[in-house]
């Protein structure tokens, strides 16, 4: 009986898949690396976080000898996690839908971290039954789309070998080859192929024969791909053709992918535009660490992979600091900053505060640059960049019309000490002159959401104070939008606004547009906080806020989300929620 078509190519692929991978050599896209600038601080290592599981030892939860291993995690209670009872009274089918539901691009650090947390908790799962899904490969895929590939294979290693699956070997092969780590994607691609009857492990296998330069068994496959591959996949094959250097140039819309990703940089094709503008934060990742590629690309991703909680901020300034600008160019910083805009303005900005000695000097770039990041939503990655130029900033009245904006930016950092010394000049000063005083008084909402000074106690009269002292010369209807936002964050948080605050508002429209979560999960969101299921709650709060997060989520969606939190006992997150809210809203 003779095989099938597709049974012979699998049994082609596998002898194909014995015959290479004889040596290991790396694909790059050519192109000319600027020479990088040697400051203080480049050598500075890779900071995002890492779980430790030394302290995980028992991580098994059930039966003595048995490992249950979609409770496993990394984080118990004392270590930050969410508590073994987190989906106590969850169901289960209910739980699988809003884990694969969760708003993983979302530009926000507070609620990636959120995501993080949950998805790393060490927690009893509900009891499944035999449609159930599996709730660790979706917490694995979960973290690799938020960029997580280091907490991914901290998790991956507690998980005994017998539990993974098909499924979970292609998310590891996917990590890997985003961590730039062929050998391994292509060790496990070699094992896979020749075991599983799946189309993704048949694209691997032609991606690592490309890679290891086995160029005649890489065309032999992608013939055999062309004859199984689908519509769908047209563009995958187009750009192994370019690849082989059998097509001269792509014209189909690529989809961010690891695969895709890996065969980039073997070409002289650039990364498409729609990937910076649209990928999910594990792309912008890989794309920010691909040594490479043109360093424009990768600071244009890293600034959004840092924007959504996948990339330190440390990171995204030793990429501001390997730019080579001219003289010319540094010594007209803000205006060549003004006209040309984006990343590549923001890291002038910053290499030019950097070489300047006097307060003022340094202050009027950080100015320029904070007004920058507010425009593009980065206003808070601004300050993270620039921390070490704020820290060092002396209290001075030289300096002093730059308050508020340093203000903000330490306590986005969250440097308490520094914060203080300025809030005591500003203190001291307001009593003496009225403009210091508005100054104070339009600062000291956001001051007491971070929670960061509580030396300043709440009265609701402070926000009428906030009212009158941020006016100045702003369209009254935009005034109250912005008071919408900050005075329902407050009473959130548990801070009276009063009636004579909520009347300000009176001065908007009788009726607003804005987007909304459905009933069904405001009503559920509330439901699982007054019940105490934390991570139901958590759930239902992401997907409250949605992909635009709490800066751009409406007044009434963020109150919501903020209370929920705070009632079964998140005050942290709600608090860092908040934050971002209000500063990249421009208060």
């Amino acid at each position: 009986m003779n095989a099938s078509p597709k049974n012979k190519t699998l049994h082609i692929l596998a002898m194909l898949a014995t015959l290479t991978f004889t040596g290991q050599t790396s694909v790059s896209q050519e192109q000319t690396e600027p020479v990088p600038l040697v400051t203080e601080g480049d050598a500075a290592t890779n900071t995002k976080n890492t779980i430790s599981t030394e302290s995980n030892e028992n991580i098994s939860i059930g039966a003595l000898g048995e490992i249950d291993v979609e409770s496993i995690g990394l984080l118990d209670e004392q270590s930050g996690g969410f508590g073994t009872n987190m989906w106590e009274g969850s169901e289960r089918g209910q739980i699988e839908d809003l884990l694969s539901s969760l708003p993983t691009h979302v530009r926000s650090p507070a609620a990636h971290e959120l995501i993080k947390t949950l998805l790393l908790s060490t927690a009893t799962a509900p009891t499944k039954d035999n449609e159930s899904s599996s709730l660790l490969r979706t917490r694995l895929s979960v973290l690799a789309d938020l960029g997580e590939f280091e907490s991914f294979l901290e998790l991956l290693a507690t998980v005994p070998e017998s539990a993974r699956t098909g499924e979970i070997k292609r998310l590891t092969a996917n990590v890997f080859l985003l961590m730039g780590d062929t050998k391994k994607a292509c060790e496990l691609t070699l094992s896979q192929v020749r075991e599983a009857d799946s189309l993704y492990w048949q694209k691997a296998l032609f991606v690592c024969q490309l890679t290891n330069g086995e160029t005649s068994a890489a065309a032999l496959s992608l013939n055999l791909l062309r004859e199984q591959l689908s519509e769908s996949d047209a563009a995958f094959i187009e750009l192994g053709g370019v690849s082989l250097s059998e097509v001269n140039n792509m014209t189909a819309k690529l989809a961010p992918s690891a695969l895709n990703l890996t065969l980039l940089l073997g070409t002289d094709v650039r990364i498409p535009d729609h990937w910076l503008s649209e990928a999910g934060p594990a792309i912008q990742r890989a794309i920010a660490e691909s040594e490479t590629l043109p360093l424009t690309t990768r600071l244009v991703a890293s600034e959004n992979a840092a924007s959504m909680g996948a990339l330190d901020a440390v990171e995204v300034g030793q990429l501001y600091r390997r730019i080579v600008f001219t003289r010319e160019e540094l010594g007209d910083a803000i205006a060549v900053a003004q006209d040309k805009g984006g990343s590549w303005g923001r890291a002038l900005l910053h290499q030019a505060s950097r070489q300047q000695q006097t307060p003022g000097e340094r202050v009027s770039f950080w100015l320029a640059s904070w007004g920058n990041s507010l425009l593009t939503g980065n206003a808070m990655l601004a300050a993270l960049v620039n921390t070490e130029s704020l820290r060092t900033l002396p209290v001075s009245d030289q300096i002093a019309y730059a308050a508020p904006q340093i203000i903000r930016a330490l306590m986005t950092i969250g440097d308490s000490e520094a914060l203080q010394g300025w809030l005591n000049f500003l203190g001291e000063s307001a009593e003496m002159d009225t403009e210091f005083e508005r100054k104070l008084a339009s600062l000291m909402p956001v001051i007491v959401i971070s929670k960061i000074d509580d030396g300043h106690s709440w009265h609701p009269q402070m926000v009428e104070r906030w009212w009158e002292a941020s006016m100045g010369n702003a369209n009254i209807l935009e005034h109250t939008k912005q008071a919408d936002r900050l005075f329902m964050v407050l009473d959130a948080l548990g801070h009276s606004v009063g009636r004579k605050g909520w009347n300000l508002l009176l001065s908007g429209s009788n009726l607003v547009s804005a987007t909304v979560p459905s009933v069904g999960i405001r009503y559920s969101m509330q439901d699982a906080a007054r019940s105490k299921q934390i991570g139901r709650t958590v759930l239902f709060a992401l997907l409250a806020m949605g992909e635009g997060g709490p800066a751009e989520a409406s007044p009434l969606a963020l109150g919501s989300v903020l209370r929920s939190l705070r009632h079964v006992g998140l005050d942290h997150y709600a608090r860092a929620l908040a934050l971002e809210a209000v500063i990249e809203n421009g208060m």
